[in-house]
């Protein structure tokens, strides 16, 4: 019984879960914007930072799982069922990032072909970084799914 409590939660409050991660991951920029960013150019920094929050969001949702099932079912019962459990979630906003990430790149490819020479310049200017940004994104997230694996499933049994 109290296991398929702990799916339910770790399923529904894992949009929850993964947008906290974004949240906690602002002081972290914060703080490293003022050691880097000055080093940096704008570009580079927010495309590290988009990975490092996409990793922050991965991570705080496998983290929040692996924390409702050692309340609710027992210190070793997070396994690779409530794991995936938690990717569910996750997936959701995985695909959604691709997708904008796709649709973002498409847009300049076409641009390119039809504005050609400065007019090509400027609009790439306006929409690279946002294109890096959701590339970031997912780069972090896949990232965070990797790392935060790795932690919750082998070493802290």
């Amino acid at each position: 019984m109290w296991t398929v409590i702990a799916y339910i939660i770790v399923i529904v409050g894992g949009f929850l879960a993964f947008t906290l991660g974004g949240v906690l991951s602002s002081p972290f920029l914060f703080v490293l914007y003022f050691l880097l960013g000055q080093k940096m150019s704008e570009k580079s920094f927010a495309f590290m930072g988009t990975i490092i929050s996409g990793t922050f969001c991965s991570i705080t949702n496998i983290a929040f799982a692996w924390l409702v099932f050692r309340v609710f079912v027992g210190a070793t019962s997070f396994g690779i069922f409530p794991f995936l459990a938690c990717l569910l979630p996750m997936l959701i906003t995985i695909a959604k990032d691709f997708n904008r990430y796709m649709a973002m790149k498409n847009v300049l490819i076409e641009g390119k072909d039809e504005l050609g020479g400065k007019a090509f310049e400027a609009v790439s200017e306006v929409t690279a970084p946002h294109t890096q940004a959701a590339r970031g994104l997912v780069i972090g997230e896949l990232t965070g799914i990797l790392l935060g694996g790795t932690i919750f499933l082998f070493l802290l049994k």
